[in-house]
């Protein structure tokens, strides 16, 4: 996964945008650290040479050494430059390693885990998801808030992709019927041990209402018309009864 989120913005030139700011705050500092350089580099010369050989040429070979560093570092523009293009090479071949050999991914996952683990990261991530969280809901609660306003853009968004991208619809649909299908066997046992557990709590009187409250006034009709019938029938059996001669 890291791989293929290094590797989109590489695709995507934010590897030399990085480059580019690093440069940038490699400059800064020698620009704000140029006189202590200086010295550093005559005191170096001084103990090479001598104090009058440092005394002599040591301010001048600073000089030439600091505009030297400087001049490098405005040759490598934006554009195209020998280090961009190296860097970009090892950038490449460092993503594929991830990828492909697999002591390279378990050592990044390690440092992953390391950083990911200690506690002043852990104590900054929830403190900024603290405030995520906080801002979030106060915009929520907002009609007007910006949080509003990107949920029903992208739900807009969603609706008319899916409303004419065939592609998306199968994707969306396929993606559907694999989840379904993943939980349906689950789902059936624990739906089963559920209806199991609440008719096995049900008593004779519970159940009886609940019959009642289903069949509705169907029941009255089949309770009174097995009243009728069996009052139909028993009276027939005791009028043929009646009616039979008696045995001698």
């Amino acid at each position: 996964m890291v791989a293929r989120a290094l590797a989109g913005l590489v695709e995507g030139g934010k590897h030399q945008e990085m480059f580019s700011f690093i440069l940038a705050q490699v400059k800064e500092m020698l620009a704000a650290r140029e006189e202590n350089l200086r010295e550093a580099i005559k005191e170096r010369v001084a103990e090479h040479g001598g104090k009058f050989v440092g005394w002599a040429v040591g301010a001048g070979i600073a000089k030439r050494v600091l505009s030297a560093v400087n001049s490098e570092l405005d040759k490598i523009s934006p554009d195209s430059s020998e280090i961009r293009d190296a860097f970009d090479e090892w950038a490449r071949a460092e993503i594929a390693k991830l990828e492909t050999d697999p002591a390279r991914a378990a050592e990044l996952g390690q440092a992953l885990r390391g950083v990911m683990t200690h506690e002043t990261v852990q104590a900054w991530v929830w403190d900024v998801w603290a405030r995520m969280r906080r801002a979030l809901e106060l915009d929520a609660a907002n009609p007007h808030g910006r949080s509003v306003a990107v949920i029903e853009a992208a739900l807009v968004n969603l609706a008319e992709v899916l409303g004419r991208d065939e592609a998306t619809q199968a994707r969306l649909n396929e993606a559907l019927r694999g989840g379904v299908l993943r939980l349906l066997p689950s789902a059936q046992a624990e739906g089963a041990k559920f209806i199991g557990h609440v008719v096995g709590a049900w008593d004779a009187k519970t159940i009886t209402e609940k019959l009642e409250l289903r069949v509705g006034k169907d029941l009255q009709y089949i309770r009174v018309n097995g009243t009728l019938v069996g009052f139909v029938l028993g009276a027939a059996l005791s009028l043929l009864a009646r009616l039979a001669p008696a045995h001698p």
